[in-house]
């Protein structure tokens, strides 16, 4: 499987080995059903955005201390954030009154959203809920002794403190899983339930399910994370499962990409820290802070999460967002060059841009390896190229062409230029 790599508005320099992560929020993503927007938060608790109708950077750079995020299934313009505090924003690109009453939660300990709600756990442990399609829902305003919940699209179930398991569903039916016990997890998609036990095994409502007829059952069990999938094969609607080991191996227990059939339990990644998918997508963030996909993409480059680029103290705030290629952090010219203080232009017709500080003048030229210092040639690392009408171009060359220092700061995941 071709490993796609998503970059959320800012970047990481490799300078050494694995990146030594902050504790603060557990890094994730969460992912539209439709697949065309992608959020995460990183672990310094603020939130990164990339895909359909972005939101203004200058209102994710007000968004701080997050210790978890939520997308609605259906909808491109917002996302909701839960706060250390136990507050709830909801971030939108076009207002949406339905969900202002989030602002006034209070002790939220948990978020999830389906299709048209968002739903809050409270330190009580029990459900709060507000959007369009609320009445869905109704019976799970009277839940108690609740410890997590999960929602996907019309469903939504929560998992009490003794570890059984509470539905509520437009289509779905509670049923064979009113006995489950000792649950950590539950999940639904169109087909049935699926589940892990707080010792790490995985059970189905699926009558196919059999774990000792799962090929490749030497990767089941320790699990402690679980996602399901459903979308519409040639066969009509399937399913597929991704579950999460506690050593970081994220296992396709299905292997399903077209229909029901034998299932066939895969090892997609390892190293992964965590995941989440939506109907047919799924991403997945690398311990070392890469986001994985099997579809969502925004170019044919590598893209990673969310770390920042400072100068002297400052973010530097990038409208298309920066990537890693061929493990060099690239940046649009543009905006690194003018938060260096430099002057900017393009000649069309050569294809170069000209860029000028003091007595010192950059000229780098698209799709060249070579640029030039005062004149004198300078091999990059990476070829100048255009993504999205913006001029990429290798962080360390800029930067240092004009004398600066560049450094890697594990602790607030940045790359500092002074």
């Amino acid at each position: 499987m071709k490993k796609k790599l998503i970059s959320l508005m800012c970047v990481v320099l490799i300078v050494a080995g694995v990146c030594v992560m902050p504790a603060f929020a557990k890094m994730s993503v969460d992912i539209t059903n439709t697949g065309t927007k992608l959020v995460a938060l990183k672990n310094d608790g603020t939130v990164k955005i990339n895909g359909y109708n972005l939101i203004n950077n200058a209102v994710l750079n007000e968004l701080t201390d997050v210790v978890e995020i939520a997308c609605e299934d259906f909808d491109e313009n917002s996302f909701f954030a839960l706060k250390k505090d136990g507050t709830v924003q909801v971030v939108y690109k076009f207002a949406r009154d339905e969900y202002n009453m989030v602002r006034t939660w209070q002790n939220i300990t948990s978020i999830d959203a389906g299709n048209g709600v968002v739903f809050g756990l409270t330190s009580t442990g029990t459900i709060v809920m507000c959007g369009k399609n609320t009445s869905y829902y109704a019976g799970a305003k009277t839940w108690t002794n609740i410890k997590s919940i999960y929602a996907k699209e019309d469903t939504l179930i929560g998992i009490t403190n003794d570890g059984k398991v509470l539905c509520q569903s437009v289509t779905a039916k509670l049923g064979v899983i009113a006995s489950w016990t000792n649950m950590k997890k539950v999940v639904y998609d169109i087909h049935c339930f699926w589940g892990i036990t707080n010792d790490g095994q995985l059970i189905s409502t699926d009558a196919k399910y059999k774990e000792d007829k799962v090929k490749g059952k030497e990767l089941l069990g320790d699990f402690v994370d679980i996602e399901a999938m459903s979308a519409y094969g040639g066969s009509g609607f399937y399913s597929r499962v991704l579950a999460l080991k506690a050593d970081g191996t994220l296992v396709d227990v299905t292997n399903h990409t077209t229909k029901y059939g034998d299932y066939t339990a895969t090892v997609l990644y390892n190293d992964i820290a965590s995941f989440v998918t939506s109907a047919s997508n799924y991403a997945a963030v690398l311990k070392s802070g890469e986001i994985l996909s099997d579809k969502f993409s925004i170019s044919s480059t590598e893209w990673i999460l969310g770390i920042d680029i400072r100068v002297a103290g400052k973010y530097v705030d990038c409208d298309v967002p920066p990537y890693i290629k061929n493990s060099r952090t690239m940046v649009p010219i543009r905006a690194i060059s003018e938060a260096l203080g430099a002057v900017v232009t393009y000649d069309d017709a050569t294809k170069t841009a000209n860029i000028s500080r003091g007595n010192t003048l950059i000229k780098v030229t698209m799709n060249n390896t070579v640029a030039t210092v005062n004149g004198v040639g300078h091999t990059l690392d990476a070829a100048a190229e255009n993504v999205d009408g913006r001029i990429f171009v290798p962080v360390r060359f800029v930067s240092e062409g004009f004398g600066c220092n560049v450094q890697w700061d594990p602790e607030v995941l940045s790359v500092l230029i002074n």
